[in-house]
């Protein structure tokens, strides 16, 4: 009796607490106009000599699609990344939107979204208004690496659109009308599609949406009192139809433009598999070495057995490649060895068009094949993937990266002080700084505090920033009690749920909502760990947030939705055959 007093309180309190319309609005308003003042003062950084794999690859792309030329012309790195990032600076510079600004709307624009999608959970406006200042405030929306004009500032934006559009359209599948459904559809297939050509790494969302679908579809088949089911299928899989007509479309642009119909060629056509062929080379031919996927040794090899891995031999012990990617002194590639191939393909000339880069890559392949074949070289079980072989000295340290980027993600704190969102100055000539800050319309960081080499902030950046630091301690001591109890409530549910369900007991709506909130918490999971091994196997440049951002939108849609289970309104709301 004592717990459910509690849990009424809160329903009440937080889940359908109204307040006057107008001073709702009056607070809404104030909310959006704060965040955005936090934006306004903030720089961008910008590197315009330097960067060209990042912010200048994207920036650089962004001026082409302005010139009417896509995404530029062809080179080892043209499309070697997602280039979605670029669509976007191009579409903000045609409406001389500043960077900085323009990426902050779209951020408090997927929240207002978000909000929507579980109004069901929040019937009063406080709740709403609550829920909105949680996800509009949460510090990685401002902290330092979103100052780069790179497409980490904006991939969390999609990741929350596309978890809270499945959330949403969850909550409105067992409404008899449906309303809504395909208004959280198509936002969750915008945020699917926008975030798959943002990062290469938007499959880990597709993992989630495939699963959530086959959840949703089995919810909308066997439950009898779901009505308009066809309908409601094609809402399940129209995020799905959205992720397929953007990328459709991207691949259509670069057939077009570079005669290939994909969205990247670093994942996609035939270098991956070449890549992944040499790769297993070196897992047969040479002792592993931890961040080294093709030692010294097995390169030698392939220059002697591969006659067109022979071809890149003079780029690659090239200072112009190897001070980028590689040691100069022991002449051992990171990582990044894949950048170093197709910058060495490209700087040889054996790359000119995309076409050809195909043919290129595709030879290789052949050549290595055929020297596995013959017994020249050696092999383990080759992938298509620039993805680090698994090994099994990866076990711990990833494992402790998980640790180590669970507690920053929580705690909003990294090795390379992410947080401090005061603004940078620049590194680069002023001329070079200024054409690209013309472009982008936004300011950069100037001046220092005479005598020091104390960049100047004035007194509305230093107000907002002050508040802005405030925040983030509120959010670093306020996680922690909301995810204990989003834990010890989604627990208590699938428990009592699945009790139901094995009882012959209609469980409903509630546990289909409680595994979707289960999914979003092994979301984050997948997300942190899969960037720990790639911290533990390739780059070992230490905890970063900005790799661990895609991470948050999940948790905060769990910490926020969880203790909704307990308030059966909403589920009865949906649809009184819901009640158990």
């Amino acid at each position: 009796m004592k717990q459910a007093g509690i849990w009424a309180k809160i329903n009440r309190l937080v889940f359908r607490q109204n307040i006057w319309r107008w001073l709702y609005v009056v607070l809404f308003l104030g909310a959006v106009a704060l965040r955005m003042a936090i934006a306004a003062s903030q720089r961008v950084f910008l590197m315009p000599e330097g960067s060209g794999l990042d912010d200048m690859l994207m920036i650089r792309a962004a001026q082409s699609i302005t010139a009417g030329q896509w995404l530029g012309a062809y080179g080892g790195v043209a499309i070697a990344k997602n280039m979605g990032f670029a669509v976007w600076l191009a579409f903000l510079h045609a409406l001389r939107v500043p960077v900085l600004l323009g990426n902050a709307a779209l951020w408090l624009a997927a929240c207002a979204f978000a909000v929507w999608a579980l109004r069901p959970l929040f019937k009063g406006n406080l709740g709403r208004l609550l829920l909105f200042v949680f996800l509009a405030y949460q510090p990685l929306s401002y902290a330092f690496f979103t100052q780069r004009v790179y497409r980490d500032s904006v991939f969390p934006t999609f990741s929350l659109l596309f978890f809270a559009g499945v959330l949403g359209l969850c909550l409105r599948l067992a409404l008899p009308s449906g309303k809504g459904s395909i208004l959280a559809a198509l936002g969750a297939g915008f945020g699917l599609a926008d975030a798959w050509l943002m990062r290469e790494d938007g499959l880990l969302l597709l993992v989630f949406g495939i699963c959530a679908a086959v959840v949703l579809a089995a919810f909308v088949l066997f439950n009898k009192q779901v009505k308009k089911r066809v309908v409601k299928l094609l809402c399940v899989a129209l995020p799905f139809v959205v992720l397929g007509a953007g990328v459709l479309g991207f691949s259509a642009a670069n057939q077009k433009h570079y005669g290939v119909f994909m969205v990247s060629d670093l994942t996609e056509g035939t270098f991956p598999a070449a890549y992944g062929a040499i790769v297993a080379v070196a897992a047969a031919e040479s002792e592993y070495m931890p961040l080294t996927p093709v030692p010294q040794q097995t390169l030698q090899k392939l220059y002697q057995e591969v006659p067109t891995m022979a071809l890149l031999k003079p780029q690659l012990q090239s200072s112009n490649v190897l001070n980028g990617f590689g040691n100069p002194q022991t002449g051992e590639y990171g990582g990044s060895f894949y950048y170093a191939l197709r910058l060495a393909a490209d700087y040889g000339g054996y790359t000119p068009t995309a076409p050809a880069a195909q043919a290129f890559w595709a030879q290789l392949l052949q050549e290595v094949q055929t020297a596995v074949a013959q017994g020249r070289l050696k092999s383990v079980k080759a992938g298509s993937s620039t993805v680090p072989l698994w090994h099994s000295s990866l076990l711990a340290p990833t494992l402790a990266e998980t640790g180590r980027g669970l507690l920053a993600v929580f705690t909003f704190s990294d090795d390379a002080g992410t947080m401090d969102i005061y603004p940078a100055e620049s590194m680069g000539t002023p001329e070079a700084i200024q054409q690209v800050a013309q472009y982008l319309y936004s300011p950069v960081q100037q001046g220092y505090v005479a005598g020091t080499s104390q960049p100047y902030y004035n007194m509305v950046q230093k107000i907002c920033f002050a508040i802005a630091n405030g925040v983030t301690w509120v959010y670093r001591i306020l996680l922690w009690p909301l995810a204990a109890l989003a834990l010890v409530v989604l627990c208590k549910t699938l428990g009592k749920t699945i009790w139901q369900l094995f009882n012959k007991r209609k469980a409903g709506l509630q546990l289909v909502f409680a595994v979707l909130l289960l999914g979003l918490l092994l979301s984050t999971l997948l997300r942190v760990g899969v960037a720990a091994y790639m911290e533990a196997a390739a780059f070992n440049i230490g905890v970063y947030l900005m790799y661990f951002s895609g991470a948050l939108p999940p948790l905060l849609l769990l910490l926020a939705a969880a203790p909704g289970l307990q308030n059966s309104g909403w589920v009865s709301g949906s649809s009184q055959a819901q009640q158990n």
